[in-house]
Parts: C-alpha cells; sequence; structure tokens
C-alpha cells in the first residue's frame, strides 16, 4: 500500500490510455538500437543437466574423489540445457581446444516447462 498523496504524482502515468498509446506506438530507431545494445550485454546462466540420482545423506557425507555417482541416462542420451531455470535445448558434450563445450543439437518449443 502506498499513501494518495504518493501516488497523486504518477498517476496520470498508469492511466489504461497511454498505456495503450505507448505500446501501439512503434518504436523509433534510436529505441530499437537501445534495447538491442542492452539485450547483447545482458548476461544468462546456462545450465547443462547430465542426469539425475538420488543419495542418501550418508552416501553424500561418505563421498571421496574418485568416486562413481550413476546417474539416470545412458551416456548417449542428449542432454538438457536450460536458460535461468528454463528448458531450452538438446545438447551434445565436445570440446573446443582444451574447453568443454557442447553443440546444440534440437530447439525445445517455448511452451517447454521449467519442471527439472
Amino acid at each position: 500500500c502506498l499513501p494518495a498523496v504518493t501516488l497523486e504524482k504518477v498517476a496520470g502515468d498508469l492511466s489504461a490510455e497511454r498505456w495503450r498509446r505507448q505500446r501501439t506506438r512503434p518504436p523509433t530507431p534510436e529505441m530499437q538500437e537501445s534495447l538491442k545494445s542492452r539485450v547483447e550485454r545482458t548476461k544468462a546462466t546456462l545450465t547443462v543437466i547430465l542426469g539425475h540420482t538420488s543419495l542418501t545423506p550418508k552416501e553424500l557425507l561418505d563421498m571421496r574423489e574418485g568416486d562413481v555417482i550413476p546417474l539416470d541416462a545412458p551416456y548417449t542420451a542428449p542432454l538438457l540445457m536450460k536458460v535461468e531455470h528454463l528448458s531450452k535445448f538438446l545438447v551434445r558434450p565436445g570440446v573446443v581446444g582444451r574447453k568443454l563445450a557442447v553443440n546444440v543439437t534440437h530447439v525445445l518449443s517455448s511452451d517447454t516447462g521449467d519442471d527439472e
């Protein structure tokens, strides 16, 4: 809740008619360039899911270097890549130079949920 006195200063900017007018106005080249520039500088977190497993707390506490954790997916299966927690791509692991990499093999439909 905000006091009415605070809202009086911006009440005209909150009208539905003003919002409709702004949305229907085509963007200027300057607005498009500004948006493009901001999008190009934006960083996103990408996560590749190798598989899933369940461990008991004891198994987790007893884990040592060199232990192997079996996963639920075969090693030949494509991996799921998420962008900011949303499932977006299927990928295959690989290497570029001396760095680990992934190769996008499939783009998931936009209605894919973030249920992983």
